[in-house]
């Protein structure tokens, strides 16, 4: 990667295991370089245009048992047993013992989007000793100089494994919301004063006016242009910015929800009307387009619109795209669909993208845990991060849920 004079288009997933169309022409984990000086774009292993082999996941034994999660914890009172069981299989599969949070899809990396969320799982299954493994790994290893936010991406075995200290603004958004609840939950004055920081630097750094919008960049650097600003949707975490918001009020958190809502709504491409992994805002007059310098789909990164728009409780109108697109093929609909030809992955959406279908409407209508799909002992990191966003997100809608 090249450092901060470049573009770092960040986002950090994986293709279903069970697909078996080439690795991934797109997707979530674009890796795009751009020297200022030349238009030429590196494509990595994120985005999957180069190849990315999966790592073996290993037990983390130092990890806590479930003795060690006490009695009077969420997992004791509010959380169901599918929860538990979904949790414990990500915490085995995906957390080494020293903290670090794994891609395994991706070389066995870490960012901070594997990190952030960790740290909210631990702290939605009242795991105090996982999330301060976590996050005890994350401010050693990815912490910044100049700011509370934190470098994007570690590469296991480099010989610099943190190469870029560009940062991506949805791992800081986890990061920040995950030490909000967890200081409400533990009464950690050190964790509200961290959640803070980062929120004022997510403010202060990433929060801009494009062509009379107010945006979120994906990251401090490389995404602003003299005549555009992209953007990414799915880095709009609703419920935990509305979080932030009330640990760290301003102004412009209002102006970025209603600005953030316009984009939501007018941004819808293609037969489907859904909206691109990546868009540009017009810097003359805020005017939504794909963004050129990724394919032009509907894919890994803007799969998270609808989950944060239903755990938002936003307006049910807003998830019907989205519903007709995942509910009109009998068998499981497609990974990604390419706004400008109506083209098709060849493979199906994962497991993680199933619940977030099922969480916005889409099939039957989900009443328990156990109407989503559970983590299954093959199941690639994003895909298990996503089942557990959507069970966080199915107990917050319905917080009687048993």
């Amino acid at each position: 990667m090249i450092f901060q004079n470049t573009i770092a288009a960040i986002d950090h997933a994986s293709r279903p295991a069970e697909a078996t169309a080439p690795q991934r022409n797109t997707g979530r984990r674009f890796v795009l370089g751009a020297a200022l000086g030349g238009a030429a774009l590196i494509a990595g292993a994120r985005f999957g245009m180069l190849p990315a082999k999966p790592v073996p996941a290993t037990a983390a034994p130092a990890l806590p048992t479930e003795a060690d999660l006490g009695s009077n914890s969420v997992s004791a009172t509010l959380a169901t047993h599918v929860e538990l069981v979904d949790w414990k299989a990500f915490r085995a599969r995906f957390i080494r013992p020293d903290g670090r949070v794994i891609d395994t899809f991706n070389q066995g990396e870490s960012h901070t989007e594997s990190q952030g969320l960790g740290m909210l799982f631990a702290a939605s299954f009242d795991d105090r000793p996982s999330f301060d493994r976590i996050w005890t790994w994350t401010k050693a290893t990815l912490s910044r100089p100049s700011d509370a936010l934190s470098a994007w991406r570690y590469l296991p075995g480099s010989s610099n494994p943190v190469p870029d200290m560009n940062n991506a603004t949805d791992g800081d958004i986890y990061i920040a919301g995950a030490l909000l609840r967890a200081s409400a939950r533990w009464k950690s004055p050190e964790y509200l004063d961290a959640a803070q920081k980062i929120a004022g630097d997510i403010l202060r750094l990433l929060v801009r006016e494009v062509g009379g919008k107010t945006v979120l960049l994906p990251a401090a650097d490389g995404f602003v242009k003299s005549d555009y600003t992209v953007v990414n949707l799915s880095y709009y975490v609703q419920p935990l910015l509305a979080e932030l918001q009330e640990a760290y009020p301003s102004p412009l958190w209002e102006a970025l929800f209603r600005d953030g809502d316009q984009l939501r709504q007018y941004a819808r491409f293609g037969k489907w009307q859904l909206p691109p992994d990546w868009l540009r805002v017009s810097a003359a007059n805020g005017a939504l387009s794909i963004d050129s310098g990724h394919p032009p789909r509907f894919s890994f990164d803007a799969v998270r619109v609808p989950l944060f728009v239903a755990w938002s409780r936003g307006d049910p109108q807003a998830l019907q795209s989205f519903v007709n697109f995942w509910g009109a093929t009998p068998s499981r609909a497609p990974a990604w669909i390419d706004l400008d030809t109506g083209s098709c992955a060849p493979y199906p959406i994962s497991k993680g993208v199933m619940a977030i279908a099922r969480l916005s409407g889409c099939g039957h209508q989900v009443e328990r845990q156990a109407d989503l799909p559970a983590i299954s002992g093959d199941e690639p990191y994003y895909s298990a991060a996503l089942i557990l966003l959507s069970r966080i997100a199915l107990r917050e809608i319905k917080p009687k849920l048993v």
